[in-house]
Order: structure tokens, then sequence, then C-alpha cells
């Protein structure tokens, strides 16, 4: 179950970060910006490229119903296995497993929320994000096409894994990927079924409320401000801004504050620097000795 899951995460995270580093480059195309906080509202302005990063986010964060979900589980039950059956070195290091795991999966879907709703979601807050544009068919392609074979991994992953672990295991321990294909295949076609069913009411809305019939626009309770303005939602930054002080023992923000003063303050800001401890410590060095070298 272990190397079976390994090796599902190796193709499902080959695929899925390929498609998120295009949308990424589909942005900064369209933009010329990749600072999240000068950017929003683009699902409005590049609905494709929005639509795959979204989903991509959510099957590499390892949620159902998609193929990110199906390698974590494998290793999630080879975990639970040897914390149920295991003893000393075995037991601990399948608890340790599922704790990271655990961990890893919160963080990743938070650092997707983030880029999902400091990118794409709400008003854009720079004229470069309130510019943008879909870009071309080509790119298009390219990032549809990755999105598209992880969905095939979806279906695809139950064969796989019967071609692959007896390859891994040499001959030996036939019983093993049988189990483990039979119950990949069980999750993998409930996985299917939750797809076929958003993809089912997705359709319904739009057949329901098709874009050009007549709407009505006005204003919902907006807590006495009559025109919101973009400086007023939430940035990647400010959404991130408690994990970042719950972690400030290792991070280390740097801070500037002027804080407001006064019934009607004309003056107030806040600044934010924080150094990337694994660039400065290991890959700076890293490079820099080897131009030294070369």
């Amino acid at each position: 179950f272990g190397f079976g899951g390994a090796f599902l995460h190796l193709l499902n995270h080959a695929v899925l970060k390929g498609s998120l580093f295009l949308c990424a480059g589909s942005v900064f195309k369209s933009t010329g910006l990749l600072n999240m906080d000068l950017l929003g509202g683009l699902l409005k302005r590049m609905p494709w490229t929005g639509t795959v990063f979204t989903f991509s986010s959510l099957s590499i964060s390892g949620l159902p119903p998609f193929n990110g979900f199906l390698g974590e589980f494998l290793i999630y039950m080879a975990a639970v296995s040897g914390i149920a059956n295991g003893s000393g070195a075995l037991f601990a290091m399948s608890l340790a497993s599922v704790i990271v795991l655990a961990l890893v999966g919160g963080f990743a879907a938070g650092a997707f929320t983030k880029a999902v709703g400091g990118v794409f979601l709400g008003e854009p807050r720079s004229r470069e994000a309130a510019d943008a544009h879909e870009v071309s068919c080509s790119m298009k392609w390219a990032t549809g096409a990755l999105f598209l074979l992880s969905i095939l991994l979806t279906a695809a992953a139950p064969r796989l894994i019967e071609c692959a672990l007896p390859v891994q295991f040499s001959g030996e321990g036939g019983e093993i990927p049988a189990e483990c294909v039979f119950v990949l295949r069980r999750v993998g076609v409930f996985s299917l079924i939750l797809v076929g069913l958003c993809a089912g009411l997705l359709v319904l809305r739009f057949r329901l409320f098709p874009q050009g019939r007549c709407s009505r626009v006005s204003p919902t309770w907006d807590c006495g401000y009559r025109y919101p303005s973009a400086r007023m939602e939430y940035t990647g930054t400010a959404f991130m801004q408690p994990v970042t002080e719950f972690f400030a023992g290792i991070l280390r923000p740097q801070t500037a504050v002027q804080e407001p003063e006064g019934d009607f303050p004309d003056k107030a800001s806040y600044e934010e620097r924080i150094e990337d401890d694994g660039l400065r410590f290991l890959w700076q060095p890293v490079f820099r000795n080897f131009a030294l070298l070369a």
C-alpha cells in the first residue's frame, strides 16, 4: 500500500504541479505580476486559467474526489496498518507518517486557499489585474491537457497499480497488489461518480440560469459602506497572518507599523517582510560556492 501510494503520488504531482506552474505562467503573461497582493479578481477575466488552477489546487491538496486523494489514501492505509499491527520502529514511523501527512495536507490546503482567493477571487487590486485577459489557445490547451490527464489518472489508477506493484516487489507478495487494486478500484469508482455528479449539477445550473438572462444588480447589506473598494478585501498576506504569527519564532517576521491616530486618521501603514531561511541558509551558499568553484 505504501509503495503503491508513493507511485501514484509521483504521477499525480507530475501532472498537477505542471498544470499549476503553467497557470502561474499564464497569470504572469497576462498581468506581468506575480505578487498575490497586487492581483485579485482574475477568475472573471481569466475563467479558463482560474478554473484549472482551482481544481488542480483541490487535487494536489489531497482532497477527494480528485486523483491527488488516491495516492494519499493508500499511504494513510499503510500507516494506519502499521499503527494497528506494528511495534517498535514500525509503529513509531507509521504514527509519524500519519501526523506528517495530516500537517502537510492542512498546510497545502491553506496555501492553495490563499493562492486561489488572493489571485482569482475578489476584485483586482492593481491596474494590471483589472486589465488582465485570457491567454492564447495554445497556453490554455497546455494547462487543460495536464488537468485532463489528472482526471484520467483517477480512472486509470487501479490499472497503473496493478502493473507497477509486481515490478516493485519482483514477484513477491502477489496478494498485496491484488488487495491494493481492489481497494483503489472502489475508491476510484466513488471519486468518478462524485465528479460526474458535480459536472451534472454544473450543467443543470447553466441550463436553469443561462448567461444573458436578465438580472438585477443591487447593493447588499454592507455595514454602512456604500461603495466598498478592493482595499477592504483580504489579500494573500492577510489570509496567512494568523499562521505567520503562530510560527513567528521560526519565520521571524520584520514588521513596521504606523497605527491610525484620532477619530478620522489620514495615515496608517503596515509593512511585513519575511526572509526565506531555506534560501538564505541553504540554496544561496550552495550556489555561491558552486559559482566560486566554476
